[in-house]
């Protein structure tokens, strides 16, 4: 399934490949291909005994081209009797969101020991702490 954005040429997409059962070497084969094929990022999820690959791939890719593309290698595995190799693959655009500071939600205080506090700049304590606050 596509869906097209107003402006493709400005849009990450996220390319999906569901892997049948028995996937653990093909996973590893599909991954290469995807890194291959220009992702600038893949995440593998085990969702119900499943391997289930996210690649992602900058503004200005052909989506299109690269999932035929994957969907043929896909069925040169099957051609093959590669375990797994049976497999769902699906493209969108990833919404546009403030990725850059994404990853500061997952940066919070964390207590060191009984005296330190190592804290991110942007969640600095508002009160006075019985510990030494370390920014980093």
């Amino acid at each position: 399934m596509l869906s097209k954005p107003a402006d493709p040429a400005a849009v990450y997409w996220e390319l999906t490949v569901t892997l049948g059962a028995d996937a653990a070497e093909t996973s590893e084969a599909v991954t290469n291909r995807l890194w291959e094929l220009g992702a600038v990022g893949v995440v593998e999820e085990d969702v119900a005994g499943a391997a289930t690959l996210r690649a992602f791939f900058p503004p200005g890719t052909d989506a299109a081209a690269r999932a035929s593309t994957l969907r043929e290698y896909l069925g040169e595995l099957v051609a093959l009797a590669v375990p797994g190799a049976q497999a769902c693959v699906e493209i969108a655009p990833l919404p546009d969101e403030p990725w850059a500071d994404a990853w500061r939600a997952h940066f919070r205080p964390v207590p060191v020991g009984r005296r330190l506090l190592v804290c991110p700049p942007w969640e600095l304590p508002s009160r006075a702490e019985e510990r030494t606050v370390i920014v980093i």
